[in-house]
């Protein structure tokens, strides 16, 4: 009697930690809509940003050329004043404690200067 107790008791509070676990595992992150490339002329501001699905809360990296960027966590990125040594690949990895997506790069070119035409 009392084994027949504890068995049903054992699997009321299994049923309770499963459906605990299962409501509080969030979804995979999955990016949506990727950086689009960017061409800037020298000294411009280039803008990224990133749509990303799954379950909350979602967080952000921003890498450049595959190296994580210091701070840049959120789901936009501003490289201001942008110079030759800031054009190539940018892309941002989105993480929730189900997983990890990482965009497609975005490419950052700067525009070419106009020609001299001389006076």
């Amino acid at each position: 009697m009392l084994a027949m107790t504890l068995f049903r008791f054992w699997k009321l509070v299994g049923s309770v930690l499963f459906l605990a676990f299962s409501s509080a595992h969030a979804q995979a992150p999955a990016v949506t809509v990727p950086p689009a490339d960017a061409t800037v002329a020298a000294g411009a501001t280039a803008n990224f940003s990133v749509t990303a699905t799954g379950g909350a809360p979602l967080a952000y990296q921003w890498y450049f050329n595959g190296v994580a960027l210091s701070g840049e966590t959120s789901a936009t990125l501003a490289v201001t004043n942008a110079q030759i040594a800031n054009e190539g690949n940018y892309s941002v990895g989105v993480s929730n404690t189900s997983g990890l997506a990482i965009s497609n790069v975005a490419r950052l070119a700067l525009s070419a200067a106009p020609a001299f035409t001389g006076v």
